[in-house]
């Protein structure tokens, strides 16, 4: 693992160190029930309880979709609000106006800033743009975007590497096989005699009650 713009990359694992607070849209957060899980999501995202986070966000998520304000935006859409972001906001862009779009981007944001903590990367993606189609000026998400952007890069980097090392730890086999009388003991001493800086291993198969090859194999 490593450092990257105030968080904690690791390639493979779940887990980044650092959180990002978010504000609540709301002086205060006793009004509606979505608004108090989004506070206890950012709350949690601060202390690193990061898989708490997530069901904290989930369940604002579901609050917010079951609320009176989204209630027109949500018919015929019921669960696509919480589970595909970016098509409910295509789908409903007409129905969402003023603060609801706000509210909803803030929410948006607040699940991608945990993902991305999470290592969930790609998903937080899908979260932030969906936010840039409510809120486009906003800048926190602006922001997260393009740290998402830069930690992906840091990531497929990171697998690259990984991919490599993985591949140079592995030994190369090849297998030789013909006919009786094809020249496979002939290769095979050429191959072993040549000057080429390499080592090889032999194993050799040989089927029959008296060995052969092997007193001929140098």
């Amino acid at each position: 693992s490593f450092r990257f713009g105030g968080r904690s990359v690791q390639v493979g694992a779940q887990g980044l160190a650092a959180a990002m607070a978010m504000s609540c849209t709301a002086p205060s957060c006793d009004c509606e029930p979505w608004r108090e899980k989004l506070e206890a999501a950012r709350k949690a995202c601060e202390e690193a309880r990061y898989f708490e986070a997530v069901q904290l966000i989930n369940s604002a998520l579901e609050a917010f979709e079951a609320s009176p304000t989204v209630a027109g935006a949500c018919q015929g859409r019921r669960g696509l609000l919480v589970t595909e972001p970016r098509r409910f906001v295509e789908e409903a862009d007409d129905s969402l106006q003023g603060a609801t779009r706000i509210d909803l981007a803030s929410l948006y944001a607040m699940r991608a800033d945990i993902l991305m903590n999470l290592g969930g990367l790609r998903r937080a993606s899908g979260e932030l743009e969906a936010a840039s189609l409510l809120a486009p000026e906003d800048k926190r998400v602006s922001g997260l975007k393009e740290e998402c952007a830069k930690l992906q890069k840091v990531q497929e980097r990171g697998l690259e590497e990984q991919k490599e090392l993985e591949n140079q730890c592995k030994v190369p086999a090849h297998m030789l096989t013909g006919f009786l009388g094809a020249g496979k003991t002939t290769l095979l001493n050429h191959i072993l005699q040549g000057s080429h800086g390499k080592r090889f291993a032999v194993i050799e198969n040989e089927f029959g009650e008296i060995g052969i090859d092997d007193k001929l194999i140098v």
